[in-house]
């Protein structure tokens, strides 16, 4: 069994009187739950929990053979994001962004053989880490300005493509023509894409409240672009945040109502 391990909370509770129960995303790309004795804080000393959902850990475990809940033994921080708890538009994305993986990661068993050499869920983790890291880059003392339609296009186009289910953007979904430039093209969520102009007035599927090309452009441009670059990307109207992740929670098969974080502050 593994028993060192590094990874991202995301999420706590409390767990009887001074313990916390947490999810964490480790670096392969897939969770466990871990429990911290004395994690809540208070005491004595009255201590305030150093454990907050984001945060990136190292933890090292007692060994077990249960894969429901590991105890952990000793722990540190890796990393911690210090302003977007002030901010409550970047809180309430990052929130989103934890309650999203929380749902899509795999299940890991630390006591796998495989378990340290799975690599096949590598970039749900990497995606995460770069969309807290560079949101927390983003956000001000104001905070007024912080776009976060651009920072949810970004994780959710990043996520498609590592999870297999990005948009086909290669030629019609409907009758696999290419594509030419400025085509009023038709984003399909159904159908897992885009089609063309002529199949578009025949169809009675898709969503046409916002411009297609523009869309198809964005997403483009989403998954080429280098997360440190993030600035680069411009989403200047919510409409196509709202198409894409309409898609995502198609694909995934995720409910609206299932999110702790409501879609109106993001």
């Amino acid at each position: 069994m593994q028993t060192k391990i590094e990874g991202l909370i995301l999420s706590k509770m409390a767990y009887r009187e001074r313990d916390l129960l947490l999810k964490i995303l480790l670096r392969n790309g897939k969770q466990i739950s871990v429990v911290i004795f004395g994690g809540q804080g208070g005491g004595k000393k009255k201590k305030p929990s150093q454990l907050e959902v984001g945060y990136m850990l190292k933890l090292e475990l007692s060994p077990s053979r249960s894969t429901d809940l590991y105890r952990v033994k000793e722990w540190s921080h890796l990393w911690t994001h210090q302003k977007i708890r002030y901010n409550f538009r970047a809180y309430y994305l990052l929130c989103f962004y934890l309650d999203f993986i929380g749902k899509v990661a795999m299940k890991d068993e630390l006591y796998s053989p495989h378990s340290p050499f799975d690599e096949d869920f590598e970039g749900v983790f990497r995606i995460l880490s770069n969309a807290i890291f560079y949101l927390e880059e983003d956000v001000t003392e104001v905070g007024e300005n912080l776009e976060t339609s651009k920072h949810l296009f970004l994780f959710l186009s990043k996520l498609l493509v590592v999870q297999g289910v990005f948009p086909q953007r290669e030629n019609c979904i409907l009758c696999e023509a290419s594509f030419y430039r400025g085509e009023e093209v038709l984003f399909i969520h159904e159908q897992g894409g885009f089609a063309c102009e002529e199949c578009s007035r025949q169809s009675s599927w898709g969503r046409r409240d916002v411009e297609g090309w523009k869309l198809y452009q964005l997403l483009g441009e989403s998954v080429s672009l280098p997360y440190k670059e993030y600035q680069k990307l411009t989403v200047d109207h919510r409409q196509y945040c709202q198409n894409i992740l309409d898609y995502s929670l198609y694909q995934f098969q995720l409910p609206h109502h299932s999110f702790k974080s409501t879609f109106q502050h993001l």
